[in-house]
């Protein structure tokens, strides 16, 4: 059965696409410029974290907050627009919202921070694989390039954590590095699939484009 959108979610649903865009661009934006104003961080024995417990700690952990709360909202709005699962949506919201607890409950609150971070690096590229595994069939490049970044985020935070920790080789590359490569990927996923929804948003009117496409082959 198809599902008609109303225009009033329709707008809303655009507006939340554009907090996908603009969520991990900032928060790459100020963690990058908070690592050229802290002489102290070095990429290969400092952890992301390090920068929210110092002298520029807001620009850090506020941006994760803001992240968190764009997630959450972008979430909402892939949820309106393509009918997704209740597993798929509640994946992105924990994923979000724990992205903002990472910057309320900084590395010294031990272990809530690190559990935060654990569950936003983990359940992300999982939310994504199933938003993937659901557009799969009406939209495979869309689809593929989901699995593509999910899988390539999670072999990097766990690699990363094993060198970091002495799992794997004898070098300590620290766990900035492959923190901030998996937060480009699925900063990217969210640029790319905001943008793209956004467009379809644009061209489909009112109507939900996977459920529009379901009743067409019921027909």
């Amino acid at each position: 059965m198809n599902r008609i959108v109303s225009g009033s979610v329709l707008k809303f649903s655009k507006a939340f696409f554009v907090a996908g865009i603009i969520g991990p661009l900032v928060t790459i934006i100020l963690t990058v410029t908070d690592t050229f104003i802290s002489p102290w961080f070095s990429w290969t024995q400092n952890a992301l974290s390090d920068l929210g417990v110092n002298r520029y700690s807001y620009l850090f952990n506020y941006s994760l907050i803001f992240e968190g709360v764009m997630n959450f909202l972008f979430a909402l709005g892939l949820m309106n627009f393509y009918g997704l699962k209740k597993l798929t949506v509640v994946s992105l919201i924990i994923s979000g919202l724990s992205l903002s607890m990472v910057g309320i409950f900084v590395e010294t609150y031990h272990p809530f921070h690190l559990v935060f971070a654990l569950v936003y690096f983990i359940l992300f590229p999982l939310a994504i694989i199933m938003f993937s595994r659901e557009i799969g069939r009406e939209h495979p490049i869309q689809s593929r390039t989901g699995y593509a970044l999910s899988a390539a985020s999670l072999v990097t935070i766990i690699i990363g954590v094993a060198v970091a920790f002495g799992f794997i080789g004898n070098a300590s590359i620290g766990l900035a590095i492959p923190e901030m490569v998996e937060a480009v990927l699925l900063g990217g996923w969210s640029v790319y699939i905001g943008s793209w929804s956004l467009t379809m948003g644009s061209q489909s009117g009112a109507s939900n484009p996977l459920q529009e496409t379901e009743a067409r082959a019921h027909q």
